[in-house]
């Protein structure tokens, strides 16, 4: 049973029907256990140990459980069903993924499992909360143009601008958050008048 495809949809590592119902369960655990970790938060995360858990959480959590279910889904119909339904539908649906945590991630609590975990947003809510406010309006833009344009484009198109989305995505908050980082080192206090 073909298991792994190109960024041309076509198959090019093949497993046993065995090892494809191991990686379908793999990825439930995987479902399963990003489920369980984010319902739990608050009682294994120094950071949220005691707190309620927030309903930010609990959006998240499910989000994250429909996207990876229908992402499998789509596994198990490409290659057992050889329904071609990953071409097309792949980098837009990690697109609205993308979307989906950008819209959520504004209201992230500092914590050591989700959201940008660096050491200068860890070390700092002030930090945290302006690198997350910035990388919210970036991830929910940048996946809805995501999957807006990637169903224009072909496949390789589609995973080529994919790549390119992902380190926008990632390296503008690191870098601001650096930035954010220096600039209260140097005046350290811009949070409190921040908060004010």
């Amino acid at each position: 049973i073909p298991t792994h495809f190109n960024v041309k949809g076509q198959p090019d590592d093949y497993s046993s029907k065995m090892g494809f119902v191991y990686i379908i369960l793999t990825v439930i655990v995987l479902v399963f256990g990003i489920f369980l970790l984010l319902q739990n938060i608050d009682k294994i995360d120094p950071k949220r140990v005691d707190m309620p858990i927030s309903s930010t959480f609990n959006i998240i959590s499910m989000g994250l459980v429909f996207f990876l279910t229908v992402i499998n889904l789509f596994m198990i119909m490409k290659s057992a069903q050889n329904i071609n339904i990953m071409d097309k539908a792949e980098v837009p649906f990690l697109g609205l993924l993308f979307a989906f945590l950008g819209n959520y991630m504004y209201n992230i609590k500092p914590n050591y499992f989700v959201g940008i975990r660096i050491p200068w947003t860890l070390n700092s809510d002030y930090n945290w909360r302006k690198t997350h406010q910035l990388a919210g309006r970036i991830w929910f833009v940048g996946g809805i143009l995501l999957t807006i344009v990637s169903l224009l484009v072909s496949a390789i198109y589609a995973h080529i601008i994919l790549s390119i989305a992902l380190a926008i995505m990632v390296i503008i908050p690191i870098g601001y958050s650096f930035m954010l980082f220096k600039k209260e080192k140097d005046n350290p206090g811009i949070a409190k008048k921040d908060i004010e």
